[in-house]
Order: C-alpha cells, then structure tokens, then sequence
C-alpha cells in the first residue's frame, strides 16, 4: 500500500470529511461577515465587490462589500466584511 493508501485508510478510520484528502475546496460561511475557504489554489480578483479564488471544482467567488482578506496560506483563505452571496463556477 503506498503512501496515498495509507492516507486514506488514516482518513477514513478518523471518520474526518473526504475532502481532506482530495483537495475538494470547503467552504464556510459564518454569519454574513466572514468566508473561510480550504484548498484554494489562488485569488483570481480582488476588490472591495468581488473576490475569486480558483479550486479544483472551478471558481468560488464571494461578493459583496467592504471585502477584505484576512489571511491566506498556501491552502487557506479567510474573507470578511459584508457577505451578499458566495458563487460556484466554471474554470476561466
């Protein structure tokens, strides 16, 4: 078993999400003031209106106003100000 299959054999008995493993972006919203963002792979756009990040599954974009970030890491993205909506789409 290779070091994939051991990974995902620790994941598992750990009963921790699948998307740890696969790069699967996650995503949580709290409240409307702020977006974490797991698995990113890079801010696309950045305004105080917009900001996209690519992932995997395609581009998540976070809108609404006085939008900031906060932190990013290599893997992780943290938005705040006023959240209206978070959108999915495809690769540009």
């Amino acid at each position: 078993m290779g070091n994939n299959g051991y990974l995902r054999q620790a994941v598992t008995g750990m009963d921790l999400p699948v998307e740890m493993l696969s790069k699967i972006p996650i995503v949580e919203v709290y409240g409307k003031h702020r977006v974490f963002i797991e698995n990113h792979y890079g801010v696309m756009s950045y305004s105080g209106c917009e900001i996209s990040a690519k992932s995997k599954c395609g581009v998540i974009s976070i809108y609404g106003s006085r939008l900031e970030i906060v932190k990013m890491t290599r893997f992780q993205l943290v938005i705040t100000g006023e959240i209206e909506s978070v959108s999915f789409g495809n690769r540009r």
